[in-house]
């Protein structure tokens, strides 16, 4: 069976996947919801201060803020990058700029704070705009 299963991928490679389709239990509504989100936080506007967005013409939206929280387990020692909790911290505050129906932001600041159940966290806010 082993060598069934290779021959089978052996020859997929061999005639480079023509005519194969493959399918996913994600329905095209949650699909398309995410490409649209991703689609979306990448056409924010970013502005460097408030200042800077009210000179543009930007309305206001209100307050936001992103968080990310690194848990270990006792089984291994957690590697806890800063940098990627910031990364994570500012998706989701991208993503709170498209809740508020906003599509530009300014990012205030990311800071280190201490939670119960985090080995580190960070949280980052900022103002959303429509702009």
């Amino acid at each position: 069976m082993k060598y069934f299963s290779l021959l089978i991928c052996a020859v997929s490679f061999l005639t480079g996947c023509n005519n194969v389709t493959y399918t996913t239990n994600i329905d095209d509504e949650v699909l398309s919801e995410h490409v649209s989100s991703h689609i979306k936080k990448r056409g924010l506007e970013q502005f460097y201060s408030v200042q800077d967005a009210l000179d543009r013409g930007a309305s206001p939206l209100g307050g936001i803020k992103g968080e990310s929280c690194d848990v270990s387990d006792d089984t291994r020692t957690s590697s806890i990058s800063y940098n990627r909790l910031k990364s994570q911290a500012i998706e989701s505050l991208k993503n709170n700029v498209l809740y508020l129906g906003g599509n530009a932001f300014t990012l205030e600041q990311c800071q280190s704070v201490s939670r119960y159940n985090c080995d580190l966290a960070v949280i980052c806010t900022g103002q959303a705009y429509n702009y």
